[in-house]
């Protein structure tokens, strides 16, 4: 450190880099909100911007530093929701105790599956299939991301939204041309 420098903690203002406040950032989402470490990393930047004001440093390495992205609501209000533990035990609870593994569940499906006659299909179909109709039957794709719990509306439409033979079919002899 040189003589003179304005310190953050034992790290002298003029060697802060963004590099390091998104180290920051991890270390606290370890213990913190996404909500608190923003406001401290706000905080933080506007620090920065004084000092550089003050001509205590050249430039804010906080000045480009994003946010944490929050989601808008915990995943317990939407429809799309992690079950409680009442609801995982009288659901999912193995024969000799814990909980059913996906092997257990994809076995029960692959047996069911049998007895229907149907292709075997693992337990993702059922959410696949819930995307398929929705979009199916005009659900509006930023509705379907926010139950589906997505950050990216590429994502539910690439990966969720197969749209099917007839439905393609449909839409095509609806297009006059």
């Amino acid at each position: 450190m040189e003589s003179g420098d304005v310190c953050l903690g034992a790290l002298s203002l003029r060697k802060i880099d963004r590099q390091q406040l998104k180290r920051v950032q991890l270390v606290l989402s370890q213990d913190y909100s996404i909500s608190t470490i923003n406001k401290c990393m706000s905080l933080v930047r506007a620090l920065l911007e004084s000092a550089q004001d003050e001509g205590l440093i050249v430039r804010n390495p906080a000045k480009s530093l994003r946010g944490l992205k929050e989601t808008k609501r915990p995943a317990r209000e939407t429809i799309h929701r992690a079950l409680t533990r009442e609801e995982t035990e009288a659901f999912f609870c193995a024969p000799k105790g814990g909980l059913l593994g996906a092997r257990c569940v994809g076995k029960d499906i692959d047996e069911l599956c049998r007895a229907a006659g149907i292709e075997r299909f693992t337990a993702h179909a059922f959410r696949d299939t819930f995307a398929t109709r929705a979009v199916e039957s005009g659900m509006q794709p930023k509705t379907l991301l926010e139950i589906l719990g997505h950050a990216d509306i590429g994502v539910t439409m690439n990966l969720y939204a197969h749209v099917m033979e007839d439905t393609k079919r449909t839409q095509m002899e609806a297009v006059r041309v």
